[in-house]
């Protein structure tokens, strides 16, 4: 399954299509690599009519149905009750669904696709023995600047202690010594930009992905 959440900006959807015939993205996300036929379309506006508006919010992300680790984890960042994006995102995205949400700044979209795939990927290695490969990340974020890639990978590090998994980011401008190394060890989930992906490929640092 592939995912593009965030409102991705033009620029990024013409990178993107523009080497699509370089770039193989990720056989496992979130659930499976079945072709994309369908994808769940979710608008989110302060006047919003949306049905699930209408009921009583979560309480909790463990109603949300993510695994104890992930909402442990949460909670260590003192979030304990999910945001109305995060409550209609993400029973979507633990479905295998193909998501695209759009919603104002602030309303918690980050966690509201990071917090389901960390999910998966634990839930991936204690129910199918799935475990990280050397320089083959289970899952990757694209993000269409460095600026947000880097505020998307410190979500991912505040909460990868507790939920016990490895984020690394492939972000141009930091010391390529360090970025080399981070792939020395497998890989969970790796935060990046269109740009850089493809300058890291051409490198040729044996990165799979």
């Amino acid at each position: 399954m592939r995912i593009s959440w965030r409102a991705c900006r033009p620029a990024l959807s013409q990178a993107l299509h523009k080497r699509a015939s370089s770039i193989r993205l990720p056989r496992r996300v979130v659930a499976d690599n079945r072709p994309i036929t369908k994808v769940q379309t979710i608008i989110i506006k302060p006047t919003s009519k949306h049905p699930a508006l209408q009921r009583q919010a979560a309480e909790s992300f463990s109603e949300l149905r993510l695994r104890g680790d992930v909402v442990d984890a949460l909670g260590n960042i003192g979030l304990s009750q999910p945001t109305v994006t995060q409550m209609l995102t993400i029973p979507h995205i633990l479905k295998g669904r193909n998501v695209l949400c759009a919603a104002e700044t602030g309303s918690g979209k980050t966690l509201a696709y990071l917090a389901p795939v960390i999910s998966e990927l634990r839930r991936e290695e204690a129910e199918e023995g799935v475990v990280p490969r050397l320089r083959r990340p289970r899952a990757l974020v694209v993000l269409p600047s460095r600026d947000l890639a880097s505020q998307v990978l410190a979500v991912a590090k505040s909460l990868c202690h507790v939920a016990r998994f490895r984020a690394v980011g492939l972000i141009r401008g930091g010391k390529k010594r360090n970025i080399r190394n981070s792939l020395l060890s497998p890989v969970d989930l790796a935060v990046t930009t269109p740009d850089a992906l493809l300058q890291f490929r051409r490198q040729g640092w044996g990165l799979s992905v």
